[in-house]
């Protein structure tokens, strides 16, 4: 299951891949079901990166990216839903700040452009 997903990203780097088939992969697969975090984390992003703004799709992301505090993760997540989504980002993480260790905050933070730094 993970190998489909990597071999997935690695395909598709520097490009979408289409919605169609991410919710396809989903389904077969199960990816969205998964508890495995890495699982999770390359399902959301290629998601996010193919600019998938279903609402199950987004609320499951901000799940995700809320419940888990590895920087690993955090990051990446919120730094492609800016792309796509900068005040749902923004909000998610004014919301959950405090749940994030304080080097993760602060990194998620600049990201975000909240900090003067």
């Amino acid at each position: 299951m993970l190998r489909s997903l990597v071999g997935s990203e690695m395909c598709i780097r520097d490009r979408q891949m289409p919605v169609s088939a991410l919710e396809k992969m989903g389904e077969l697969y199960g990816f969205g079901r998964t508890r495995n975090s890495e699982i999770l984390f390359r399902f959301f992003k290629l998601n996010i990166k193919a600019k998938n703004d279903n609402p199950q799709m987004l609320e499951a992301t901000q799940k995700f990216v809320t419940s888990i505090g590895r920087m690993k993760f955090v990051r990446p997540l919120y730094r492609e839903l800016f792309k796509m989504q900068p005040a749902l980002a923004v909000q998610t993480f004014q919301e959950n700040e405090l749940f994030y260790n304080p080097i993760c905050r602060k990194m998620v933070a600049q990201d975000l452009g909240l900090t003067k730094e």
